[in-house]
C-alpha cells in the first residue's frame, strides 16, 4: 500500500518511530541495553497494536492499550531525559508528538465504527440536522414516536457522546435502525 493510502495515524507514529529509533541508538551505553530496550520495545508494541486496530471492528480495547502504552513512553523518555541520555529539545518534540499521536488515537478510540448508522453524504444533510428542533425514531413505518427534550444542535454541541447515547436509546426501545431527524415546523427530516 503507498504510503500516502495509509491511515495518518499510521504514518504519524511511523514517522515518530523513525525518528527516535537513532537517538536511542545513540544512549550511554549503561542505559541502551536496558532503558533504551525498552523504550524501542514499547514502540513496535503501539505500532503493532495499531495495525491491529486498523484491521478490526473491536478496535475500542485495542485503542485503549495504546494509550496506556503512550503514556508509558513518555515517562520512559521522561527518565532517559532525567538520566542524560535524551537532549531536552529531543523529549519535547518526542512530547509533542506523542500529544498528536494520542488525539488520534482519542479521535478514533470516540469514532462510531463502520456500519453502525448511515453516514452523512453532504455537509449540508449534517448541518440540516444538527440544527433541527425535535428527535424522531420510528417504530413502525406509520406511527412515529418524538421525543422533544432539547434540540439536537445544543446537544451536540455539549457532547458527542450524549447524542449518540440518545441515538442508541432510540434503537433500543424501538428495536429499528432508523432515526429521523429534523424540524417538524418545516416539515423537513434526515435520517440518520
Amino acid at each position: 500500500m503507498p504510503r500516502e493510502e495509509e491511515l495518518p495515524i499510521l504514518r504519524a507514529f511511523y514517522d515518530f518511530a523513525v525518528w527516535l529509533i537513532p537517538k536511542i541508538a545513540k544512549f550511554p551505553r549503561d542505559h541502551r541495553f536496558v532503558l533504551g530496550e525498552r523504550i524501542e520495545r514499547q514502540l513496535y508494541t503501539i505500532l503493532e497494536n495499531l495495525i491491529r486496530a486498523k484491521y478490526t471492528r473491536l478496535r475500542k480495547a485495542i485503542l485503549e492499550q495504546v494509550n496506556l502504552d503512550l503514556e508509558i513512553l513518555r515517562f520512559q523518555l521522561r527518565l532517559a531525559k532525567d538520566l542524560r541520555c535524551l537532549p531536552l529539545k529531543s523529549l519535547g518534540q518526542a512530547a509533542q508528538q506523542i500529544i498528536d499521536i494520542g488525539r488520534q488515537v482519542g479521535g478514533w478510540h470516540s469514532a462510531r465504527p463502520p456500519g453502525d448508522a448511515k453516514l452523512y453524504s453532504s455537509r449540508s444533510e449534517r448541518s440540516l440536522s444538527l440544527t433541527s428542533n425535535e428527535v424522531a425514531w420510528e417504530s413502525v413505518p406509520r406511527r412515529r414516536t418524538t421525543l422533544r427534550a432539547c434540540s439536537v444542535a445544543s446537544l451536540w454541541s455539549r457532547s458527542t457522546d450524549l447524542v449518540l447515547s440518545i441515538v442508541e436509546a432510540c434503537w433500543a426501545v424501538t428495536g429499528s435502525r432508523t432515526i429521523s431527524v429534523g424540524k417538524s415546523a418545516e416539515g423537513t427530516t434526515d435520517e440518520i
